[in-house]
C-alpha cells in the first residue's frame, strides 16, 4: 500500500523545480515591494500598513505553495517572516528577538506552514480525483465493450414506466431496431402478450428479484415473433429500479425439438414394430406397432432380450449369415417367421437390424415389418427417418452444450472483469477514505456524515460487486474446485442465519471442468429455491463419488409439495430453474431426481458419470 501511496503523489504534476521557487521568491519580493510603496504614501495609520503588509506576504506564501507545493510555500514562509521581523516589526529595521511582535511573527509562520500544508494536500487530492475520474471511466468503458460484444441480447426496462432505458447491440440486431428506435418504445411494444401479462411478468421479477422465462416472445420490427428465452432481474439505476432482462434466442432449438417431437410421433404410429436396444441386444423400446404385433406390452419387455420376446425360426445356415452380415456392415435383414406372446405365428416380411456406435455405445435398431405389399417404400422412409432423427439428437446435444459452454465462459469472463476492475478500485477506494477519515476527520457535522455515507456507498458497491461475481462465476470453483466452492456456499447460508451442513468425500479432487460447472450451478440454484420457497433454516448438502459417479444431494426439511403438481421442463408451473438443473444433468447423461411431499420436506439428487463429462470436453476440443 506504500508504494501505490508514493506513486500516486509522484504523480502529482508540478513546474520544474528552479520556476517553482523562483515563483516562491519573487511572489515575497513583489509583497515586499509593495508594502514599502504604501509606506511612501500618504497613508499614516501604522495599524493599517501592519494589516496590509501581513495580508500580501500571507498571499505570497499560498500563491507559493499552491503553485510550487509544499517545499516553496515554506520558502515563502520563512523569507516572509525574516521580512516582516525586519521591516514591518518594531524596531524597524533590525531583528525582534524576543518579544511580544515575536508572538504574533511565530503565529505568521505557523499560518504559513498551515496554509502551505493545506495547498500541497488539495493539489494532491484534486490530483487523485482527476486519476480515479478517469480510472473509472477506462473502466466503465471497458464494461461497456463487454456488455455490447455480449453473446446474449441485454434489455434495460424501466420498472414503473415499462420504457426502454437502453438495449445492447445484439439484442438490436435480434429485433431489427436501430438503438434511436428501441430507446424510443416500451416493453408493450416488444412483448407481443397483453398489458396484464406484461405487467404480472415484471411484478414477479420485482417480487422474486430474479425470474426466468422459457416462453416469452418478442416482436421484431416487421412485426414478425422470435422465440426467446429470457432471464431478468432488477437492478437500480440511481434512485429508479430497472429490470434487466438477458435474453437468448432459441428459434433454432425449438425448430430442432418440433422436427424431434415429429419424427418421434412418426415411429410411434407406424404400423411396423420398432424396437431399440442396446450392445446385449436387451430391449430398450417398444413402439405401439410392436405391441400390437406380438402382444407385448412395453413395460412387460423392456429389459428383455430381443429373441427371447421375439422368437425366430431360423437354419443354422441363417443365424451365420446374419451375424456375419451384422459384424461387417453392422446390419442384417432376413425374412423369418416370429412367433407373438400367446404363441401365434406372426408372418413378417423381414427383420432389419441396424447397429449404431455413439460414444463407446453400441444401439441396435430393428424393424420388423409383417406387410408383404407396401413395405419398400415404408422401409426407405423408416431408414431415413432413423438417420435424421440420429442427427438431430446429436445436433441438439451439441447445440445445448455450445450454448451452456458460451454462456459459463461469458460468466467467467465477466466475472472476472468486474473482480480484477471495478471491484479493485472499489475496495481501494473505500480503504483510501477510511485513512482519510482517521488522519483527517472533518470538523463539522455536515462534512462528517457526508463523508460516512460516502463511505458507506463505497462498502456497498463493493458487497454488490461481490455478490454479482459470486452469482456469475465464483472464482473458488476455478481456483480450488466444486468441493471448495459449495461449502463456501454452505457458509454464506450460515452466515444469513441458516442451519447447513456439509458432507463430501471429495475432498480436494479436481472434476472435469463442464461436471464441476454444471454440478455448481444444479446445487446454486437448488440452494436459491430454498431460500425463497422452503421456509426452513435446516439445509444439508451431500456430495461424492462411487464407481465413476458423482452424486450430489441437496436436501432441506421445508414445506415440500407434491411432484405431481410439477410441470415438466419449461412447463408454467414449474419452479424457477427447475428446467435449467434437468438441462444441464441431462446435457451429461445424468439423472436428476426431485422427491418432496408437503411437510416433510425436498431432496434433489443429481447423479452423472464423470466419464460423460470427460467425452463432451473431448467433443468440445474436436469442434474447436
Amino acid at each position: 500500500m506504500g508504494g501505490g501511496a508514493k506513486s500516486e503523489a509522484d504523480a502529482v504534476s508540478y513546474p520544474s523545480l528552479l520556476l517553482r521557487y523562483g515563483i516562491a521568491v519573487a511572489s515575497v519580493a513583489v509583497a515586499l515591494g509593495l508594502r514599502l510603496l504604501l509606506d511612501s504614501l500618504f497613508i499614516q495609520s501604522s495599524l493599517l500598513l501592519l494589516i496590509l503588509g501581513a495580508t500580501m506576504l500571507s498571499a505570497s506564501v499560498m500563491v507559493s505553495a499552491w503553485y510550487g507545493g509544499l517545499g516553496p510555500g515554506l520558502l515563502a514562509t520563512a523569507l516572509a517572516a525574516f521580512i516582516a521581523d525586519y521591516f514591518f516589526l518594531y524596531p524597524i529595521g533590525s531583528f525582534s528577538g524576543l518579544s511580544i511582535e515575536a508572538t504574533l511573527l511565530v503565529a505568521f509562520v505557523l499560518e504559513g506552514m498551515l496554509i502551505s500544508s493545506l495547498a500541497a494536500a488539495l493539489r494532491f487530492a484534486r490530483s487523485r480525483a482527476e486519476k480515479s475520474a478517469r480510472e473509472a471511466r477506462r473502466h466503465e468503458e471497458r464494461y461497456q465493450a463487454v456488455v455490447e460484444q455480449a453473446a446474449e441480447g441485454i434489455l434495460l426496462v424501466d420498472v414503473s414506466t415499462k420504457r426502454v432505458v437502453d438495449a445492447n447491440t445484439t439484442y438490436q440486431d435480434l429485433l431489427g431496431y436501430s438503438f434511436e428506435e428501441i430507446s424510443c418504445l416500451t416493453l408493450y411494444d416488444l412483448v407481443p402478450d397483453s398489458k396484464e401479462d406484461t405487467d404480472s411478468y415484471v411484478g414477479r421479477v420485482l417480487e422474486q428479484s430474479t425470474y426466468e422465462s422459457d416462453k416469452l416472445g418478442h416482436r421484431r420490427k416487421d412485426g414478425s415473433l422470435v422465440d426467446v428465452e429470457v432471464s431478468a432481474n432488477v437492478i437500480l439505476d440511481g434512485d429508479r429500479e430497472v429490470v434487466c432482462m438477458v435474453v437468448r434466442d432459441i428459434t433454432e432449438r425449438k425448430r430442432t425439438e418440433e422436427e424431434l417431437r415429429y419424427h418421434a410421433y412418426l415411429l410411434e404410429n407406424l404400423n411396423d414394430a420398432v424396437l431399440a436396444t442396446d450392445e446385449q441386444l436387451l430391449i430398450t423400446a417398444w413402439n405401439k406397432g410392436a405391441e400390437k404385433m406380438y402382444g407385448w406390452r412395453a413395460d412387460e419387455v423392456l429389459g428383455s432380450h430381443i429373441w427371447q420376446v421375439v422368437p425366430l425360426e431360423m437354419t443354422e445356415d441363417q443365424r451365420e449369415d446374419a451375424l456375419r452380415e451384422l459384424a461387417e456392415t453392422g446390419r442384417f435383414r432376413i425374412e423369418v417367421i416370429t412367433y407373438g406372446k400367446d404363441g401365434t405365428p406372426v408372418w413378417v416380411e423381414g427383420i432389419t437390424i441396424a447397429l449404431r456406435e455413439e460414444k463407446g455405445e453400441i444401439t441396435g435398431y430393428v424393424n420388423i415389418r409383417r406387410d408383404f405389399t407396401e413395405r419398400k417404400r415404408d422401409e426407405e422412409e423408416l431408414r431415413r427417418l432413423n438417420q435424421e432423427l440420429a442427427e438431430r439428437e446429436r445436433e441438439l446435444r451439441s447445440l445445448v452444450r455450445r450454448i451452456v459452454a458460451i454462456q459459463e465462459e461469458e460468466r467467467r469472463r465477466v466475472a472476472y472483469e468486474v473482480h480484477d476492475g471495478f471491484t479493485q478500485i472499489a475496495v481501494a477506494a473505500y480503504r483510501r477514505l477510511q485513512t482519510f477519515v482517521e488522519h483527517r476527520r472533518p470538523e463539522s457535522e455536515e462534512d462528517r456524515e457526508a463523508l460516512e455515507d460516502a463511505i458507506a456507498l463505497v462498502r456497498h458497491a463493493v458487497e454488490e460487486a461481490r455478490s454479482v461475481i459470486a452469482n456469475l462465476r465464483p472464482t473458488t470453483l476455478d481456483d480450488f474446485g466444486l468441493a471448495k466452492a459449495i461449502r463456501m456456499q454452505i457458509e454464506e447460508l450460515n452466515t444469513e442465519g441458516f442451519e447447513a451442513s456439509y458432507e463430501g468425500t471429495l475432498g480436494e479432487e479436481r472434476l472435469p471442468s463442464t461436471l464441476e460447472a454444471n454440478l455448481f450451478r444444479v446445487a446454486q440454484e437448488a440452494l436459491s429455491n430454498v431460500r425463497k420457497h422452503a421456509e426452513t433454516n435446516h439445509v444439508r448438502v451431500t456430495i461424492g463419488r462411487h464407481e465413476g459417479v458423482v452424486r450430489l444431494e441437496i436436501r432441506d426439511w421445508g414445506r415440500g409439495f407434491r411432484t405431481s403438481e410439477v410441470g415438466g421442463s419449461g412447463g408454467p408451473s414449474e419452479m424457477v430453474g427447475l428446467s435449467s438443473m434437468r438441462d444441464r444433468v441431462a446435457l451429461l447423461s445424468g439423472s436428476l431426481q426431485i422427491r418432496s411431499e408437503p411437510g416433510i420436506g425436498t431432496s434433489v439428487v443429481a447423479e452423472i458419470p464423470v466419464a460423460a463429462a470427460g467425452d463432451e470436453k473431448e467433443e468440445a476440443d474436436d469442434e474447436g
